[in-house]
């Protein structure tokens, strides 16, 4: 009777270590969703936030973007024609980018928290 109690009391312990090793416990370097920069929002340029008022916001080839919280550091896309014109990664506000080429029209502009699997704000913009 004691074999059979001190095994399954192993059992149990290798179990319970096993599962602790297998758990999903975040690294510090992985954002959570509770990060404020997955949630950040493009303050500059202006830009629409419906693709068939792109016209209204007219911009350079390149910009200069920024965006709420302003200590994010975050990639940004420029897309034309639902493909990926330029990928910047790294990107502080305030940074000056080249978007596409002068007057190649709708654009939109993505932010991303790197590491997460969806933009955190999008405008619409038409380059001039």
């Amino acid at each position: 009777m004691k074999f059979w109690k001190t095994t399954m009391i192993f059992v149990f312990t290798l179990n319970l270590l096993l599962l602790i090793a297998c758990s999903p416990f975040p690294s510090p370097s992985t954002p959570t969703p509770s990060d404020p920069c997955s949630s950040a929002t493009i303050v500059s340029p202006e830009g629409a936030e419906n693709r068939p008022d792109a016209k209204l916001y007219k911009v350079s080839s390149e910009i200069e973007i920024s965006w709420q919280p302003s200590g994010c550091v975050m990639v940004v896309q420029s897309y034309q024609n639902e493909r990926l014109k330029y990928d910047h990664k790294g990107v502080e506000p305030g940074t000056k980018l080249k978007i596409g080429e002068p007057d190649s029209g709708e654009t939109e502009i993505k932010i991303w928290r790197d590491g997460f699997d969806k933009p955190s704000d999008s405008i619409w913009v038409w380059i001039e």
